[in-house]
C-alpha cells in the first residue's frame, strides 16, 4: 500500500463516514426493523412478507441505479415496495422512509475516540473532508446527529460528485473544495476497494480502518489514529 509517510506531513484528511466514524450495521438493522413494523401496522402485511418485499425492492433499486447515490435511497426502496404490492406510494412511501431513518439516526454513536481524533485534528489546524457515498440530505443529517458538523470543513457525497467511490471524481471534488496538496493528504475508510484503492488511484495516501485485520497501513481504532497522525 505504499511507503508510510510521517504523520506530521499530513495536512488534509479525507474521512469516510458510514462504518468508519460510527458502526453502520446496528443502525441499519434497527431501521429495517422499524420499517417492517410500519408495514405491519399500516399496510396489513406480515413481518415475513414485509422483509421479503423490502429486500426485493432494495435489490431492484440497487441494480437499476448501480454506482449512483440514489441506489441507496430508502425513499426509492419504499416507492418500489408500494408498487410491488399494489398500493399508492403517495400515501405511504415518505412515511416508510422516515420509519427507517429516524431510529437509524437515533441509534448512531461515534466510535470510541473518534470525537477526540476530530478535535485534535482541528486543534492542529488540519483540514477535514467527509468523502462519502449516499445522498447529501441524509449524510448532512448524520453529521448533525453525531454532533461533528463543526469539525468538518466540507462534506462531499456521491450524489453531488455524480459517481460513487472508488471513482476518482468524488476524490477530485473533495480535493478541489479543500485545495489540497496530494502528498500531504490521507484518506481513512473501512472499505478497501472504495476508500483505499480509490484514494490510491487518485494519488493520495490511504489508511484502512479495520478492527480485525492488521496490515502496515491499517488502523484498528481511533486511539491508534491519534498516535499516527497527531
Amino acid at each position: 500500500m505504499g511507503k508510510l509517510i510521517l504523520k506530521s506531513n499530513f495536512q488534509y484528511f479525507f474521512l469516510d463516514l458510514d462504518d468508519t466514524l460510527y458502526e453502520y450495521e446496528p443502525c441499519n438493522k434497527l431501521g429495517i426493523q422499524n420499517f417492517i413494523s410500519y408495514c405491519q401496522a399500516n399496510l396489513g402485511i406480515s413481518e415475513v412478507e414485509a422483509l421479503s418485499q423490502f429486500q426485493s425492492a432494495r435489490k431492484i433499486i440497487n441494480q437499476r441505479l448501480h454506482g449512483q447515490a440514489a441506489s441507496h435511497s430508502r425513499l426509492l426502496y419504499a416507492k418500489e415496495f408500494c408498487e410491488k404490492i399494489g398500493i399508492d406510494a403517495s400515501n405511504h412511501a415518505i412515511a416508510m422512509e422516515s420509519s427507517y431513518w429516524e431510529p437509524f439516526l437515533n441509534q448512531m454513536k461515534l466510535r470510541e475516540n473518534a470525537l477526540e481524533f476530530l478535535r485534535l485534528l482541528k486543534r492542529n489546524t488540519k483540514k477535514i473532508a467527509i468523502v462519502t457515498d449516499l445522498t447529501t440530505k441524509v449524510q448532512l443529517e448524520k453529521l448533525k446527529r453525531l454532533e461533528i458538523n463543526s469539525f468538518i470543513d466540507v462534506i462531499i457525497t456521491s450524489e453531488e460528485a455524480g459517481a460513487e467511490k472508488p471513482s476518482t471524481s468524488i476524490f477530485q471534488l473533495a480535493a478541489d473544495k479543500l485545495e489540497i496538496v496530494k502528498d500531504r493528504t490521507v484518506m481513512i475508510g473501512d472499505n478497501y476497494e472504495k476508500d483505499i484503492l480509490g484514494a490510491q488511484n487518485f494519488g493520495i495516501s490511504a489508511f484502512w480502518y479495520n478492527e480485525t485485520e492488521i496490515t502496515p497501513n491499517s488502523i484498528s481504532s481511533f486511539s491508534k489514529a491519534i498516535e499516527l497522525f497527531i
